[in-house]
């Protein structure tokens, strides 16, 4: 099968044999008829790939805790998780358990995921900062019987742990007062009780179950099998034979926090890709260049808040990153005044714009070339495309993977539309997730998609190329008068305005208009600005609906949500409470 990875562009245009002319196939998707999916245990699957490729892996680190500085070698992996999978069956670890854990170790954290796996079990992780209360939820709805731990984590994990109606067997990394210690328990595992008769039905059983991110309400667990991780490794279209002439990165360095899905997809996708993944569990601004200049990563995958603040650092010219030959984004979109400040500070960097959920995993990437792009208003920055879209400018998401197909749905008429139309971006492939967590429900699960389409809840469009653009979240946009206004858009001008460092904007309600837009923002050290200033900033630039009514405040930093983005129900509710104590609503 063709490495699409390696070739960076399409040999063929696919076509799509259902009956809606809108929907969109990538333009991989002639490659997707020789894709078999293994039903196989996904350890299974990855220690093969390992095997394959073990002289070239062996001695490299496979993942690295960069704030503890431990690590572990692609050659630890089969020995030291036959270890603790051994010592999770003795406490009586089985097929189908879950381990909860909420944990800032990284590197020994993803070996014991492994291991779980390969015990037949799965996964639940949390936001280390959550309530206990929360802990308690999540413990209850996952009917989990191990729980892991550490002694930043222990007293709210011991509080919800002792809540339940059942057993426990209590985990630590580090030493926790009444629970097991992992790093003893491996030193005196023998690994003579690996489960080695696991009945596994890839299709069906539960690897992982992230948390999403919790903005329209509690986290919700998300399912994910086996399957639907071999399904996605297997859309890049990378053999798992490598050559090191196709070693796209060799070391990644990731902000990833160890329970999101990202994390996840790092574990399988370092082993499959052969990569090391160095992770920052807790990111501090003070010491994040420092990190990056000891370990010399090829690729950075971080947030764009965090993309913003790092290319406008004035002390950045004093750095030689030239090591850097990729800064991928997900989450949210990076705007085209961050890639203009990329290309110009960093013109080693080629931009990777990723689209992924933690329902859909990957769904699309500008890794992905669209070779002779056929698209009018567009151009190259910093390696990926943006396009002049309705007097705005977007940038694209690339094409979407091959075994992936996608709709856009504008909503009020109920129907797909075509290119160059905005509306709900609608997904469907054979790695979409199993279902939400559910305690309530008979089955364990409920399933969101419809005849298989999950609506990702995104606006967005594809151009003349089938490449997507990504403009807001459905939930995050709000009307001022009739007319909708994107938060990010706004977002992408104010953030040109050379004194400030990291923006966010919100509808804020307004009893004439509707909502009024308010920009949050984070001046750069050294420079002022007034309120005026910014709000003239936005009107020399933008449609009347589109300026900033409700105002500017400036803060010294934005929230953040548990997934590590820009929390905007954070700063909606600051809103609420200064209205109701001020009884007040946003001028107009």
């Amino acid at each position: 099968m063709p490495d699409i990875m390696v070739n960076g562009h399409p040999n063929e245009k696919g076509s799509c044999g259902d009956d809606d002319p809108n929907i969109v196939v990538s333009p991989y998707s002639a490659f997707a008829s020789q894709i078999k999916i293994p039903e196989i245990p996904l350890t299974d699957y990855l220690l093969q790939c390992l095997d394959m490729n073990y002289d070239l892996l062996k001695d490299l680190d496979w993942a690295a805790d960069v704030v503890k500085g431990t690590s572990y070698k692609f050659r630890d992996l089969k020995p030291l998780s036959t270890k603790i999978a051994s010592a999770l069956t003795r406490l009586g670890f089985k097929k189908g358990d879950v381990l909860y854990y909420v944990t800032y170790d990284v590197a020994l954290t993803y070996m014991i995921v492994f291991s779980v796996w390969r015990c037949g079990g799965a996964v639940r992780g949390c936001y280390q900062k959550e309530g206990k209360e929360e802990f308690e939820r999540q413990m209850r709805e996952t009917k989990t019987k191990f729980v892991m731990c550490d002694p930043e984590t222990a007293e709210a994990v011991k509080w919800a742990s002792a809540r339940l109606d059942w057993p426990v067997h209590l985990l630590s990394i580090g030493k926790v007062d009444g629970a097991i210690d992992v790093e003893e328990m491996i030193e005196k595992e023998d690994g003579s009780a690996f489960p080695h008769n696991v009945k596994i039905n890839p299709k069906e059983d539960v690897v992982a179950i992230p948390n999403t991110s919790g903005s329209t309400g509690l986290p919700k667990g998300v399912m994910h099998t086996h399957y639907n991780f071999i399904g996605m490794l297997k859309s890049w279209g990378r053999p798992e034979k490598i050559e090191e002439s196709q070693r796209i990165i060799r070391n990644v360095v990731g902000l990833m926090l160890n329970y999101a899905v990202g994390s996840v997809m790092n574990i399988v996708n370092s082993i499959y890709m052969g990569f090391t993944f160095h992770s920052i569990s807790k990111f501090d601004k003070s010491t994040f260049l420092d990190q990056l200049i000891k370990i010399k990563p090829e690729s950075i995958f971080i947030f764009p808040y965090v993309a913003n603040w790092l290319i406008r650092l004035p002390e950045l010219d004093n750095y030689d990153l030239s090591f850097i030959k990729q800064i991928g984004v997900g989450g949210s979109v990076l705007d085209s005044a961050a890639a203009n400040i990329i290309e110009k500070r960093l013109p080693s960097v080629t931009l990777i714009q990723v689209y992924a959920s933690t329902e859909a995993l990957t769904v699309a990437s500008s890794i992905l070339k669209v070779a002779d792009s056929s698209s009018p208003d567009s151009q190259l920055i910093a390696g990926v495309k943006f396009k002049n879209f309705k007097e705005e400018v977007h940038v694209s998401c690339g094409p979407i993977l091959p075994l992936v197909k996608a709709k856009i749905v504008d909503k009020d008429k109920g129907c797909s539309v075509g290119r160059l139309e905005p509306g709900t971006l609608f997904v469907k492939s054979p790695y979409l997730m199993k279902g939400y967590l559910s305690s309530k429900h008979e089955k364990g699960y409920t399933c969101e998609d419809v005849d298989g389409w999950l609506d990702t809840g995104d606006i967005g469009f594809f151009d003349e190329d089938g490449e997507l653009y990504i403009l807001d979240r459905r939930s995050f946009m709000f009307k001022y008068n009739m007319h909708h206004v994107s938060p990010a858009e706004l977002e992408t001008v104010v953030g040109e305005h050379p004194a400030v460092l990291s923006v966010g904007v919100i509808g804020v309600p307004d009893k004439e208009t509707t909502y009024a837009a308010r920009a949050y923002v984070v001046l750069k050290a050294g420079c002022t600005a007034t309120e005026e200033e910014i709000k003239e900033f936005v009107a020399d630039r933008k449609v009347f609906y589109k300026h900033l009514h409700g105002g500017v405040v400036f803060v010294d930093h934005l929230p953040e949500s548990r997934g590590g983005k820009l929390d905007r129900p954070a700063l909606l509710n600051m809103v609420v409470r200064e209205q109701k104590s001020k009884g007040t609503t946003a001028a107009s």
